[in-house]
């Protein structure tokens, strides 16, 4: 697909951090690539085709995205950030770390911290691996 012309979807509309704003969610530098146009109604995206949106939907350009829901066309939008290791040490994945989640982790000048309520007050969003909460922050694993 040529490039278009459109606004990005997770700049033009941020990212939804829990108070359902924002087309597009936090996801790591791994996110699959959609590389294509959405129409966003202010709910949902969904694949744009070549038809113009309807229902006062919005067209834009998302980088980072997977259908969900194939009968609806339903996309998931992704704000890729940049993995939390290159910030700070990451241990080795192990067994007992199989099951912990991935999540948001803000990283700065302190260290890195997990996210307050899916947002950074401080520091940079960044993608922790396996991210495991402890008495001194937090530990991301790597394979």
């Amino acid at each position: 697909m040529a490039r278009s012309f459109a606004p990005d979807l997770c700049i033009a509309t941020g990212v939804d951090t829990g108070n359902g704003r924002g087309g597009c969610v936090y996801a790591g530098p791994n996110a699959p690539v959609f590389d294509g146009e959405v129409c966003w109604n202010g709910d949902v995206a969904t694949v744009k085709g070549t038809a113009p949106c309807v229902d006062g939907s919005r067209v834009y350009f998302l980088r980072n995205g997977e259908v969900v829901d194939p009968d609806l066309n339903i996309v998931a939008a992704y704000a890729v950030v940049p993995d939390a290791c290159k910030f700070m040490s990451c241990v080795p994945s192990s067994f007992e770390s199989q099951g912990l989640p991935d999540d948001l982790a803000c990283c700065g000048d302190n260290g890195c911290v997990p996210s307050v309520g899916g947002s950074c007050p401080e520091g940079e969003p960044t993608w922790c691996t396996q991210l495991e909460k402890t008495d001194d922050g937090l530990i991301c694993h790597q394979d």
